[in-house]
């Protein structure tokens, strides 16, 4: 794959040879001290960015602590032994620490990027996504990413972070500083569409979470499934990094009347996770959490308000998210067949757990058989009635479902 980002303007101008040096580069070394500034990079994998001009674009000068080679996206990781204006690199820390970049801050940038998915880089202010200027325009067709311990949409790029977005085309993206004093305004459009879908939340036990956890989002169908792209998430973190997504790749799924099973991907930061769901949009379908070791189902878990699993660590076990149509209301259908001999069939709709008794009566009232009596699942149900050979005449039957305040009554016929 040939999905490199070009370096800027800005960053392929600059003259990473120099350190040091007289004359203008005396004069342009103390402007550097001047405009020092502190950023937080936390354990583990990051994503990074520089947002300045400096003297010496080094990664082992701009980061020497760092306990990794830095990486860039070219269709696949690759070393690289500079830290370039405009591009996203993944490094590696052991331990949370703020580090010291030197130089003038970007108060602009104009990036070039690849068909597919590119890491950009930052300037030295924040720069809502929604003001990101793409030539030519609507090139951009995922959200943007940042990455702290898993991904997350981001509504803003931030000085000194690396963020990934996807492209259909070849162009550029202008990143300008918002006026002065002007407060930097989230991009919140995507948020606010999937605001009302459920979550599945994948975050390390206790101590360990450090605030890292990956959301998935899973809802009906709307005007959003068309919106594929928007939804697709970037390649996946380096070997030690959480990652979590829907097998689609994506991180919202959006589910039709017809059952299906989507898998659940997971890498594991090392760390034991915990699996939790809240739910909020229900109405219509009925969502399962199915727990494998192997081909085995071994657990399956039914999502309702909220709850919580500890996921096996273990290569073995898989996870997926089944769907599958419920009814909105209660219904009693006609058996078939209808007359029968000697087994007939009946089907019933219960659109939410609730305790259902079904019998069978004679022309009389007197109760002829029990078919139905317990709490059942909201779905669609079925039961059979297969009469025995003696004790009961052929002729006219009545039967009567009830379920809480739900009660309805149907007549059938038996001809032996």
């Amino acid at each position: 794959m040939d999905n490199t980002i070009s370096q800027s303007s800005t960053g392929s101008s600059s003259s990473p040879g120099y350190s040091q040096g007289n004359g203008f580069w005396e004069g342009y070394d103390a402007m550097q001290t001047f405009f020092e500034e502190t950023f937080a990079i936390t354990d583990g994998w990051n994503l990074i960015s520089m947002p300045k001009t400096t003297i010496d674009y080094h990664k082992n000068v701009l980061y020497p602590g760092a306990a990794s080679d830095a990486f860039e996206y070219t269709g696949s990781y690759v070393t690289a032994a500079l830290i370039m204006n405009g591009t996203g690199y993944w490094l590696k820390y052991a331990g949370d620490q703020l580090i010291t970049l030197p130089g003038v801050p970007l108060t602009n940038d104009t990036i070039t990027v690849k068909k597919g998915w590119n890491i950009i880089g930052s300037i030295g202010s924040a720069v809502n996504t929604g003001t990101i200027i793409q030539i030519p325009s609507g090139i951009v067709v995922s959200s943007y990413f940042a990455y702290n311990g898993s991904y997350s949409v981001a509504g803003s790029i931030e000085p000194g972070k690396g963020y990934w977005v996807k492209v259909n085309a070849g162009g550029k993206l202008v990143l300008s500083a918002p006026p002065a004093f002007a407060p930097v305004a989230v991009n919140n459009q995507q948020q606010n569409e999937l605001s009302n879908l459920n979550v599945l939340t994948v975050q390390p036990q206790g101590k360990l979470a450090k605030g890292h956890s990956q959301q998935l989002l899973f809802g009906k169908a709307g005007q959003e499934s068309s919106k594929t792209d928007a939804y697709e998430m970037p390649p996946v973190a380096p070997s030690g990094g959480l990652d979590v997504r829907f097998g689609s790749n994506q991180f919202a799924e959006f589910f039709s009347g017809e059952q299906k099973e989507v898998p659940i991907h997971i890498q594991s930061n090392g760390a034991p996770l915990e699996l939790s769901w809240t739910m909020k949009e229900m109405a219509g379908l009925s969502y399962v959490l199915v727990e494998k070791k192997g081909e085995k189902i071994i657990a399956e878990h039914k999502l309702k308000t909220g709850g919580s699993i500890i996921l096996k660590n273990t290569e073995n076990y898989s996870y997926t998210l089944r769907v599958e149509e419920v009814p909105l209301r209660f219904a009693l259908e006609q058996n078939y067949p209808n007359p029968f001999n000697p087994t007939t069939v009946i089907r019933y709709d219960v659109p939410l757990s609730t305790r259902v008794t079904m019998k069978v009566y004679d022309m009389l009232g007197r109760e002829v058989a029990t078919l139905v009596d317990g709490e059942l699942e909201a779905g669609h149900q079925s039961v059979e009635w297969n009469v025995p050979q003696s004790g009961i005449a052929s002729g006219v039957y009545f039967y009567r479902m009830q379920a809480g305040t739900f009660t309805e009554t149907k007549k059938l016929m038996l001809l032996k």
